[in-house]
């Protein structure tokens, strides 16, 4: 009897790599989807076939007969734009594919993040104080009156965090948006600046049936890139009643089903936890949730078949410490601490995501992580 076989799209993504090794241990075959031609995770002994598709530009009409050529009943998206397919043509798709659905609007809301600061507050969870550049011209004034490091970031994309120290930074974080995104202002997508909390970056990761919770975990961050805040690059596995209370509201709020993470910082001066953003997929930092015991695209593939979950709510190992080999590289050259990285290796307490039973992804992953941080030395040195 053939094995099951899954469409993963959005599988270019890093993290796309612990998807498909978790469905592969669990017997499933997995058939990656990505816009570009070389990926790492293509690599993975447990992918059947590589396909192109853009999730961003391709149709349902598309994802139905590419899904039938190879033999998938059931999509599973790992970043924002398989989601994104997924919620606009749900009425196509969810007859036909299984899969985790979910209201477009209710989507759009997580996903952006001005909307989010407006849910939050209904939910009674704090939030730094969050302002929309609505003109250019005042971006400068915006920041002397909510007072500097401000984070800048855009309202729906990721990756465009950063951190303006005065009003010319600013203006030059508003200038490159621009050029970046010159119809956003047109179409209503003004950037954000949020205060700057000073603190450690805490995650809740939760997967849930309808709005309730079935699986959650919790992380905070050691390491992140960049250092002032960013992705994780190391973290550990974490607990606190508190913080579950803050992250299950936004699950049974907007009645998600599937996984979703909720990004907080725990600020120094006074231990309160703020939001930071929603992220309605999978996330980076899935291996150490996965190491630590709860295994969220296995568990996902249960919800979405209408089976049975094996786990417990809760059900995992505290302070296990799991560093991504590639992202871990980056903050280190950012702190210029290479030899604290190397120490790392020698740490029993520090799990990578290294598996040697299927190195060739990871390998790809690395090779790419140092020739950035190689140019990047080169970079500064000229």
């Amino acid at each position: 009897m053939p094995a099951e076989r899954v469409l993963v799209l959005d599988a270019q993504l890093r993290h796309s790599l612990a998807i498909v090794r978790s469905l592969g241990r669990v017997g499933v075959e997995v058939v990656a989807a990505a816009p570009v031609r070389r990926f790492p995770s293509a690599r993975s002994r447990h992918v059947a076939g590589t396909i192109r598709f853009d999730a961003r530009r391709d149709g349902p009409e598309r994802l139905l007969e590419l899904a039938h050529a190879h033999a998938a009943d059931v999509v599973i998206a790992a970043g924002l734009p398989g989601n994104e397919l997924l919620c606009r043509h749900r009425s196509a798709l969810e007859g036909s594919l299984a899969g985790a659905y979910n209201d477009l609007g209710e989507f759009e809301r997580l996903a952006n993040k001005r909307a989010t600061v407006e849910l939050a507050a209904t939910l009674g969870v704090a939030t730094p104080v969050t302002v929309e550049i609505d003109d250019p011209a005042r971006a400068a004034a915006i920041g002397a009156q909510l007072g500097y490091p401000l984070v800048f970031k855009s309202a729906v994309d990721q990756g465009t965090v950063r951190y303006p120290r005065d009003g010319g930074e600013l203006n030059a974080c508003v200038a490159d948006y621009l050029r970046a995104d010159p119809t956003g202002y047109a179409e209503g997508r003004p950037p954000l600046v949020q205060q700057y909390v000073d603190g450690d970056g805490h995650g809740f990761f939760g997967l849930a049936d309808r709005g309730r919770l079935i699986a959650h975990f919790m992380h905070r961050r050691l390491h992140e890139v960049p250092p002032t805040g960013g992705p994780s690059a190391m973290a550990m596995s974490w607990r606190d009643p508190a913080l579950r209370v803050l992250g299950e509201r936004f699950f049974a709020a907007t009645g998600w089903h599937g996984v979703a993470m909720v990004e907080f910082k725990r600020a120094r001066r006074d231990g309160v936890y703020y939001l930071i953003e929603v992220n309605p997929k999978f996330w980076g930092s899935l291996d150490l949730a996965i190491a630590s015991g709860v295994d969220f695209p296995a568990l996902l593939l249960s919800l979405v078949r209408g089976q049975p979950t094996t786990s417990r709510d809760g059900d995992y190992r505290d302070d296990v410490i799991l560093r991504s080999l590639t992202m871990d590289l980056a903050y280190a050259v950012a702190r210029r601490d290479l030899r604290g990285y190397v120490r790392a290796f020698g740490d029993r307490r520090v799990k990578d995501d290294l598996d040697l039973r299927d190195p060739l992804p990871t390998t790809a992953l690395f090779a790419t992580g140092v020739r950035r941080a190689l140019g990047s030395r080169v970079g500064r040195a000229r």
